[in-house]
């Protein structure tokens, strides 16, 4: 684990227990694009980690998504696991 992936893991780790339950849950994924940055860091490294949770957080809107869904508690979700 290099210095900013720790860094990283920090500042998603702050935002997951701080400021999301203040403003409530907003994503259309599962697992989060929060939690999913931070699996991703954490499989992949800083720097790939975090491409493809720059990326996940690009496609986090409410259009249509065509691939796998998860219902949870009555509601449909994008299903995007990183692995």
């Amino acid at each position: 684990f290099d210095v900013l992936s720790k860094m990283s893991e920090k500042i998603i780790l702050f935002h997951q227990n701080v400021l999301s339950p203040i403003d409530g849950p907003r994503s259309h994924f599962r697992p989060t694009s929060s939690r999913y940055m931070l699996l991703a860091i954490r499989r992949y490294g800083f720097t790939k980690g975090t491409i493809k949770g720059f990326d996940r957080l690009l496609r986090e809107n409410n259009d249509p998504w065509i691939y796998r869904t998860k219902e949870i508690d009555g509601i449909l979700y994008k299903w995007d696991p990183t692995y």
